[in-house]
């Protein structure tokens, strides 16, 4: 999950001070653009899958490869765009408009 992090010292009068720190979770929007539209060729495929509606099982069949290793591209397309689900990482990706490297 891509988060944006800030702190600061806060210093007091007699000489103490404490640290001040946030983090926010951010969405894919919010990413470098490039770094989100990067796909490899595989992820691009499952992605293809992904919004045609095929299962794991299918995805795995169609393209040659395990269920396991399916379940692999699909983490890691949902962390790269910041999203928790398939519906959220097919809207995601169509808005940002992916590209194959």
């Amino acid at each position: 999950m891509p988060v944006r992090d800030r702190g600061h010292a806060v210093g007091t009068e007699d000489g103490g001070g404490t640290l001040i720190g946030a983090m926010m979770r951010i969405d894919a929007r919010e990413l470098d653009p490039r770094q989100a539209r990067r796909l490899s060729r595989r992820q691009a495929e499952v992605l293809d899958l992904v919004r045609g509606g095929a299962t794991t099982k299918e995805i795995a069949a169609r393209l040659g490869i395990g269920e396991h290793a399916v379940k692999g591209h699909i983490s890691r397309l949902l962390r790269r765009f910041g999203v928790q689900n398939r519906a959220g990482l097919v809207a995601t990706a169509d808005r940002a408009r992916t590209e194959v490297t």
